[in-house]
């Protein structure tokens, strides 16, 4: 249809004009765009559309080149979610009907001595691996706790007592609120550092923070530092940091930007949310289970962000190219802001849909439930 059209258009100009020269539109090599330009007569309109057709062809040469797989992209994924095949010898933490978290059979023999604070269902034998697959087996606190203070001074005895004996490592110092779902009444609090074992969903939020200079979007990426407990030295979002009790995600948002990398509130209140994305692990006796809040954040040009709470030890401005580059041959972001990075560039075309494995990203970027 395009062709037809053009050669109507020279046509008309080629019987229209009487000088010894006809304008004619032409692709221009240099911008790929139809121009106008001056032909000899003798040339005429055929010239004009072989030169249409040439340019065509090497346009139609260049879309049937295939696109990189995005196979490469996949182990960050793979990094977020594995040993699943091992939830179903987990055992249901149960609350008023509700699973609000699963626990390893080996931690839970810790429990038992508890039995002030948790109802636990046993066999003859006493031994829990017998009935895991039973569905009314599991673990669920005393009815006499009443309330979510109750319940969590109760647990906070447990796990202060587990931590002094050696079966858990030290706290975080931030609670997590524990509910049935994200905006569902606080059914109680535990330290972060706990939640992984009792298997509790936990919330975060994840903030891309880039520019644009001259039409190029560069993004600015955090490197862990060297004395974190987990992915020391490895590259993570400008802002991220898990979801505490009493703050919504916004308010989370500007509490981390101005913590971890001194961004005021002004700009920090421009941060947009854009997507969700979640992952779960099963690894020794710990079940982590994160729904990701993501937010772009568009920052000035000018912008630099400062290392304020000694979580960062520096702060990079990448290009695109760069951070794909790092992606696809290293393992140098932390797992779970790897996918955060990578949902950034499919939001942002980066990452293509005719790129080979785009479904199968794109899904593996959400392997846990959002709840």
């Amino acid at each position: 249809m395009a062709s037809a059209s053009l050669f109507n258009i020279s046509s008309a100009l080629s019987s229209s004009s009487s000088s010894s020269t006809t304008p004619l539109f032409r692709l221009d090599d240099r911008r790929g765009l139809l121009s106008f330009s001056t032909c000899r007569r003798k040339a005429g309109p055929a010239a004009a559309m072989k030169l249409i057709s040439l340019k065509e062809k090497k346009v139609e040469a260049a879309s049937l080149e295939p696109l990189p797989s995005l196979e490469p992209y996949n182990k960050h994924s793979k990094l977020c979610n594995f040993g699943l095949e091992k939830k179903t010898t987990l055992v249901p933490f149960f609350f008023e009907g509700h699973v609000i978290g699963y626990i390893n059979p080996k931690f839970l023999q810790n429990l038992g001595k508890f039995s002030d604070v948790f109802s636990l269902v046993w066999d003859i034998e006493g031994d829990v691996r017998k009935k895991i697959h039973r569905k009314d087996f599991g673990i669920a606190f005393q009815p006499t706790l009443r309330t979510k203070e109750e319940r969590t001074a109760a647990i906070s005895h447990v796990v202060k007592t587990l931590h002094f004996n050696g079966h858990l490592p030290k706290p975080h110092g931030e609670l997590y609120a524990v509910s049935t779902h994200f905006h569902g009444e606080t059914i109680f609090s535990l330290d972060r550092s706990y939640a992984p074992y009792f298997g509790i969903q936990g919330y975060a939020v994840h903030v891309n923070g880039y520019v644009e200079r001259k039409g190029e979007k560069k993004v600015w990426v955090g490197k862990r530092s060297m004395s974190k407990s987990t992915y020391p030295g490895f590259f993570d979002q400008l802002v991220a940091g898990g979801l505490p009790e009493g703050l919504t995600c916004k308010e989370n948002v500007i509490k981390e930007c101005r913590e971890e990398a001194g961004i005021g509130r002004a700009i920090a209140e421009r941060a947009m949310p854009v997507s969700i994305l979640s992952y779960e692990q099963i690894e020794g006796c710990k079940f982590e289970r994160y729904v990701l809040f993501c937010y772009d954040l568009h920052l000035p040009r000018n912008f630099t962000p400062q290392c304020t709470d000694g979580e960062v030890e520096s702060f990079h401005l990448l290009s695109i190219p760069c951070i794909k580059n790092i992606l696809e041959t290293s393992t140098k972001f932390k797992p779970s802001c790897a996918i955060v990075t990578i949902d950034f560039l499919i939001r942002h075309g980066m990452i293509k849909p005719d790129q080979k494995g785009y479904l199968t990203l794109l899904k593996s970027l959400r392997g846990g439930n959002c709840l």
